[in-house]
């Protein structure tokens, strides 16, 4: 009985690893932005924001904005680079403490 604990313990150990590696989305109100926005991280651990999305209040995609290093790819407007760069310097974790604009957050799987 004990043996089965521990085994289960280190299984699930293991799956929160591999979890916390797959890319993580948080969806975010703020107060000054018209719409939501989801912002993807590489891992939930890594922290580095990779893509930002607007949604609509029904959550259709308005606007996708992919970030590698300081570069941009898809729609990508002025508004959304300047709040990247802040953005960027919070990590997954941060938003714990502020639940008051996460709307919700996840693994995605792929």
């Amino acid at each position: 009985m004990n043996n089965q604990l521990i085994v289960l313990k280190r299984a699930n150990i293991e799956k929160d690893k591999k979890l916390k590696a797959e890319p993580y989305i948080i969806i975010i109100k703020l107060p000054f932005q018209p719409h939501n926005l989801r912002l993807t991280y590489a891992s939930y651990k890594n922290g580095r924001l990779v893509q930002i999305d607007e949604l609509d209040a029904a959550e259709e995609l308005i606007s996708s904005s992919e970030f590698r290093g300081k570069s941009c790819k898809g729609f990508c407007p002025t508004d959304i680079k300047d709040l990247k760069v802040l953005l960027n310097q919070l990590k997954p974790i941060d938003y714990q403490a502020n639940k008051e604009i996460v709307i919700e957050e996840y693994y995605k799987q792929i």
